[in-house]
């Protein structure tokens, strides 16, 4: 019986309490082709915005060239819960390889210390977002 008010009770919880709710923040790695941000990439915002209210959203837009503007200012009208599109812009990251990725978003979470950072579920989220050279991979998933 105490196991399953137990389970109850944890059941019943919330995914953030609410005074973590009014800090939250998210970065949401999103893809772009041809200067348009890729449908998979919205629902991952829309995931974000249901991880809280007050959950401030910004998007990362990640490549090289005329398109990569493009996609960023769509992506700035794209969904009322973004209030801020980060743009790298460097060739580097033309190719969604893991290790220029997870460098970069190793660094904007050291510097912004976003309490969530979202990507798609297909490849590219999962070469962007888990790399093994990555130290903060590494610590989490490749143990």
């Amino acid at each position: 019986m105490a196991i399953r008010s137990l389970l109850g009770s944890i059941a019943r919880r919330t995914l953030l309490s609410p005074s973590l709710a009014r800090h939250a923040s998210t970065l949401v790695v999103a893809e772009h082709e041809s200067g348009s941000i890729k449908p998979a990439s919205l629902s991952a915002v829309e995931a974000a915005k249901r991880l809280g209210e007050d959950n401030s959203i910004s998007m990362l837009l990640a490549r090289s060239g005329p398109l990569l503007q493009e996609a960023a200012e769509q992506a700035a009208s794209c969904h009322p819960s973004v209030s801020e599109v980060l743009i790298a812009d460097s060739v580097r990251l033309l190719c969604p390889l893991a290790e220029p990725w997870a460098k970069l978003i190793q660094l904007i979470q050291q510097k912004e210390g976003f309490s969530h950072i979202l990507a798609t579920s297909d490849s590219f989220g999962k070469n962007a977002y888990i790399c093994r050279k990555c130290p903060v991979c590494s610590s989490i998933y490749w143990r």
